[in-house]
């Protein structure tokens, strides 16, 4: 009876080990799988950072080349200088803003015009009754 007794003391100390061996191994694997999966999301992060540079990059080395070339020259001679080539012609399209902004200034200059043109009565009678 004794060695009965005994060898299930041992194999519940066995079974027991197995146990935390099977535990301690799982805590293991999750923990390499976490830290695999961490380091996957930097990875790609990087590489979305890279490719967001590359593009910038590319973006930045267009400009670059188009300041670079004569057409911006020329675009800029034109533009701030007024300068034209032979033969060509010049037409310059104003905006709407650009029109009706011109109107009301030549409207308030003739608004202005003609109030002083009024004597000191037409003036006063002007100011309490035409505002």
């Amino acid at each position: 009876m004794v060695t009965n007794h005994h060898n299930y003391k041992i194999s519940k100390i066995l079974l027991s080990m197995g146990f935390v061996i099977v535990a301690y191994m799982i805590y293991t694997l999750t923990n390499s799988v976490y830290t695999s999966y961490l380091l996957d999301r930097h990875i790609d992060s990087f590489k979305n950072k890279n490719e967001e540079i590359t593009a910038e990059y590319q973006s930045n080395l267009d400009d670059l080349n188009y300041f670079e070339s004569d057409a911006y020259a020329e675009k800029i001679a034109k533009e701030q200088f007024g300068l034209i080539r032979p033969g060509e012609e010049v037409i310059v399209l104003l905006d709407e803003e650009v029109v009706s902004e011109t109107e009301v200034s030549i409207k308030e200059a003739d608004s202005i015009k003609k109030y002083r043109r009024l004597s000191t009565p037409g003036k006063w009678w002007y100011y309490f009754f035409e505002i």
